[in-house]
């Protein structure tokens, strides 16, 4: 047992220093306006703010509290990242249909407890849920079986 609370620590300044990262970008690149007329920065500036007190309000009570220090599970990171990679990668060449179905699959590998129905449900119901958003309430011009739609 530590003396610190390292989980919500470590969560609390990765949350506050993306805050701060997200508001000092948008101000010097965005101009914030008024309160009349807000500009593009005024709300990723009044979000990174918002982060960055919400990640001390976690950070500060957690030098108070124990805690053991959290063991990194590389097999999920490596997992979800590299979903979002099949995914992005299959996208442009397969369509929506495959990019959804290899971002579940490879994600599902996370957890070390894949189960292929529920997993092969779940990208026919996103699937399904894609087609109906960005193509029949959107209009959005999504390929989504390269080369049969």
């Amino acid at each position: 047992m530590h003396t610190r609370d390292w989980r919500d620590l470590i969560g609390g300044a990765a949350i506050a220093f993306a805050g701060l990262f997200i508001a000092l970008y948008a101000t010097a690149n965005y101009s914030l306006g008024t309160l009349r007329q807000m500009g593009p920065g005024m709300f990723p500036t009044a979000s990174g703010i918002a982060m960055l007190l919400l990640g001390v309000a976690i950070a500060i009570p957690a030098f108070f509290r124990a805690g053991d220090l959290p063991r990194p599970d590389v097999r999920s990171a490596v997992a979800i990242l590299g979903s979002i990679g099949a995914f992005a990668a299959a996208l442009p060449i397969a369509g929506l249909v495959p990019a959804i179905v290899a971002l579940v699959l490879i994600s599902s590998l996370a957890s070390g407890k894949l189960r292929m129905g529920p997993a092969l449900l779940l990208c026919l119901l996103l699937s399904i849920l894609a087609y109906l958003l960005f193509v029949e309430l959107l209009g959005a011009p999504i390929v989504m079986i390269r080369g049969i739609l």
